[in-house]
């Protein structure tokens, strides 16, 4: 099950899985963040055509942001595997800006320093107006997560490693490995482009910003230096 992040390459991920060998009939079921009440039964009949001797699953990215969405997950599924995807967050913060404009919930002559200084400034409570910039706080992401599910059956995979030419093979391996799959399927291609949602940005596209770059490194070091101390190593990024 993927729970997240937002805009940072899980659709990509599915896809991959999905063609080596992994059933995701439906990559985002939101059944645990739209039901008050859900039941692991009526959740688990969504797979009824999967075949249970597989491996199957979905993802909704929307999950990882909730405590108690994660506890339910967590108390209803002994087995089950949990990925979490992460990308540069500045580049992910591009991305959901773009997809915003795209969707035309976020106006189209809006530059990238307006999106920002809106939302850091407090001016708007909309959903989509919040999520470029708050979805980025990665630390406080992952340290929700692991409170809740247990570590050796939860894996933050990082898109860069994922693409990179020279260990991207490696890393695909082992993702296939965590979840069961034929580590002799790693070199099934990898394709970074949500096809589903690339004519949205193209519709719509944000120039970067160098002082918006900046603005948000200085926001995001202090979750980014919790993540690296809750899981133990560098990210693949610098700022």
């Amino acid at each position: 099950m993927g729970i997240g992040v937002q805009k940072c390459g899980t659709s990509s991920v599915a896809d991959y899985l999905r063609d080596a060998g992994a059933d995701i009939p439906t990559k985002e079921l939101h059944y645990f963040s739209k039901e008050k009440n859900p039941n692991r039964d009526g959740y688990l009949r969504e797979f009824d055509r999967c075949n249970k001797d597989g491996v199957f699953g979905e993802f909704t990215p929307d999950y990882i942001n909730y405590t108690q969405h994660l506890a339910r997950l967590s108390s209803y599924f002994e087995t089950t595997k949990f990925l979490i995807v992460l990308r540069n967050p500045i580049d992910r913060f591009y991305s959901a800006v773009n997809h915003g404009r795209g969707k035309g919930v976020i106006p189209a002559h809006w530059s990238a320093k307006k999106v920002f200084d809106y939302v850091v400034g407090g001016h708007s409570f909309e959903h989509w107006l919040q999520t470029p910039v708050l979805k980025g706080y990665y630390g406080a992401h992952v340290e929700r997560a692991f409170r809740v599910l247990p570590r050796d059956r939860t894996m933050v995979l990082f898109l860069e490693e994922l693409i990179d030419r020279g260990l991207g093979e490696r890393n695909r391996r082992e993702l296939l490995e965590f979840v069961g799959l034929e580590a002799t399927h790693s070199t099934v291609e990898f394709d970074q482009t949500n096809k589903a949602k690339s004519q949205l940005k193209r519709k719509s596209p944000i120039r970067r910003e160098g002082s918006v770059d900046v603005a948000l490194a200085e926001l995001y070091s202090a979750s980014m230096e919790k993540l690296a101390r809750i899981l133990g190593r560098r990210l693949p990024w610098d700022f």
